[in-house]
């Protein structure tokens, strides 16, 4: 078996030996982590600053500030510990948002997402297929309308409430739309 070690070709990353070729320093990992980490900096209030960032990663504010200067190659551990700290998977991290497909496209943690009871699942989908579906109607007719509509049934909880609202004893002390809107029906309520 050859080394390829030795030859000047290795070193630079030839593909002719399966590596990946040598990359230009505005599309390296360099710049990829710092602009994720960036990105991630701006979603994260909680690790959004260097200081905060630093102190949720485990890591020293200079390393967060090496990182985001492209002052330093990156190692899976940094990215690990950054990825952790933003509560997210180093995959998450470091994914090209615009090749995204599918689930990883969706504005949703998946995780948050599998938390919720399966009625507020249901809700999510179906507002998620309302707006698709206005969007394709909207696109695809010329000034016609359309109409989409689906009855999601109540949950227990929300029935409970709607029953206690109802059995509410009836008043005359609220406001009707004439008397907020109509000085002389106030006087005459002070009366």
């Amino acid at each position: 078996m050859r080394n390829f070690t030795h030859n000047p070709n290795f070193l630079i990353g030839n593909s002719m030996y399966g590596m990946i070729p040598h990359m230009s320093k505005d599309f390296s990992m360099r710049k990829l982590l710092a602009d994720k980490v960036r990105l991630w900096m701006g979603r994260v209030p909680a690790a959004d600053t260097q200081a905060k960032l630093a102190e949720r990663a485990k890591m020293s504010q200079s390393s967060i500030h090496r990182v985001l200067n492209l002052g330093t190659e990156p190692e899976l551990s940094t990215a690990y510990k950054l990825a952790s700290a933003f509560g997210i998977s180093i995959a998450q991290l470091l994914e090209d948002e615009d090749r995204a497909e599918g689930t990883n496209a969706l504005p949703v943690d998946p995780r948050r997402f599998a938390d919720l009871p399966a009625s507020e699942k249901e809700k999510i989908r179906a507002f998620a297929e309302f707006v698709m579906a206005t969007y394709e109607a909207s696109k695809g007719s010329a000034g016609e309308l359309t109409t989409v509509s689906e009855t999601i049934p109540a949950t227990s909880d929300e029935r409970a409430l709607v029953a206690g609202v109802a059995q509410r004893d009836l008043t005359t002390d609220t406001l009707s739309e004439n008397e907020t809107n109509n000085p002389q029906a106030r006087k005459r309520r002070r009366n």
